[in-house]
């Protein structure tokens, strides 16, 4: 049975409390509580959270093989999930490849605990708020259209790790993501990514290449004096592209010929013969035949694939997130790259590439299929399989 949830809406519990129902971004500072891994605008992300997300994302990841175990990273140290995937691991991988598994499963667990703490800020901030009546009623329907009895889904509950109250609070995040695709920001997505809902001007154009002026000026009067192009070009051209093609060029775009030669296409009028026109691989004439005028696809129309684009990317891009990561301090040991005081580790020196197997520490993935790119992604109810916690 599946059950429809936000694209990497992944791991949150604790933080349920944070921003909910619209209160103001807390300022109180940026020192991380003993009981936090991270503070994002002086709103606190437990270590009950982390451990809580990191065990759900462990059990997903074992049952994506299943019979692997259950393996938490451990930050900041990593001794257990080093320890546990030495036991599974060929002799011959090194322990920083172990580390650097359980670390990166880590990152992938934080991050989402970070970000969807940014979602729900970026909500304050806009006075952007989700009704609690609002995600229960997604969360029903979604649970009685994909689960047919209460068992079924208490059994998916039990076998992910996960609560009734971790689902919908992916269900929170989705909508406060979806309602924070506003027209203002869909307006300013389609003026930052103009160019891809553009269709540039196109030139159909005949031409010949020799390798003289004297031979250019043949062929000019070849063609001036009737002789078709198909005949000139496959008598005169040392273009080996165009020379048994009658010289055709299809669709050509601004800036994609020698610059001489395309200064012409695109000043020329339909139909002129033009040339010699002197270029570093020869002597070029040049014809063309048709104009397709630049187009661009209208707001209105791309609007709403824009803002489904905006709400599945709230978390995997986030355009706040310069203005978030300033308000973002991790606890020394758990930064990641969305953490202000985060310092990137220097490179490590490079060794003979060797298999890394595949981790089972948690991953910020939960015990689900996700698929990208939709309002919607799934989570499956896995196979139940032996873990240990």
């Amino acid at each position: 049975m599946r059950l429809a949830v936000n694209p990497r809406l992944r791991n949150t519990l604790a933080l349920g409390a944070i921003f909910v129902g619209g209160l103001a971004v807390a300022g109180c500072g940026s020192a991380v509580p003993g009981d936090s891994v991270a503070v994002v605008a002086g709103n606190p992300i437990t270590s009950r959270a982390l451990a809580h997300w990191g065990y759900v994302a462990a059990v997903g990841q074992s049952q994506v093989s299943p019979g692997s175990p259950v393996i938490v990273p451990d930050p900041p140290n990593y001794a257990k999930c080093i320890a546990s995937l030495k036991k599974i691991a060929p002799p011959s991988i090194p322990h920083a490849e172990l580390k650097s598994a359980c670390v990166s499963q880590f990152q992938q667990t934080m991050e989402y605990l970070v970000r969807s703490a940014w979602v729900q800020g970026q909500a304050a901030a806009q006075h952007v708020t989700v009704t609690t009546a609002a995600v229960n009623t997604k969360f029903t329907t979604a649970k009685n259209q994909q689960f047919k009895t209460a068992a079924q889904f208490d059994a998916f509950l039990k076998q992910t790790g996960q609560t009734i109250n971790d689902i919908l609070y992916r269900f929170r995040i989705s909508l406060l993501a979806q309602k924070l695709a506003t027209p203002a920001a869909v307006a300013a997505y389609y003026k930052a990514h103009l160019t891809s809902y553009s269709t540039p001007e196109r030139r159909n154009v005949r031409i010949i290449l020799t390798k003289t002026l004297s031979q250019s000026n043949a062929a000019k009067a070849a063609l001036s004096h009737g002789k078709s192009w198909a005949a000139t070009a496959k008598k005169f051209s040392i273009d080996p592209a165009t020379k048994n093609t009658g010289g055709t060029l299809a669709a050509v775009v601004n800036g994609e010929e020698p610059a001489a030669l395309n200064a012409v296409i695109f000043s020329a009028a339909t139909g002129k013969l033009q040339g010699p026109v002197k270029s570093p691989f020869g002597y070029y004439l040049a014809e063309v035949t048709q104009v397709t005028p630049a187009t661009t696809q209208p707001l209105a129309k791309e609007s709403a694939t824009i803002k489904t684009t905006l709400a599945n990317t709230a978390l995997s891009s986030p355009p706040w997130l310069k203005k978030w990561k300033a308000k973002t301090t991790c606890r020394q040991g758990f930064t990641i790259p969305d953490c202000k005081n985060y310092v990137a580790p220097k490179p490590a020196k490079t060794t003979t590439p060797t298999p890394t197997p595949t981790p089972t520490t948690g991953s910020s993935t939960p015990p689900a299929t996700t698929t990208s790119g939709q309002t919607v992604t799934t989570v499956t109810a896995p196979t139940p399989t032996t873990t240990t916690k």
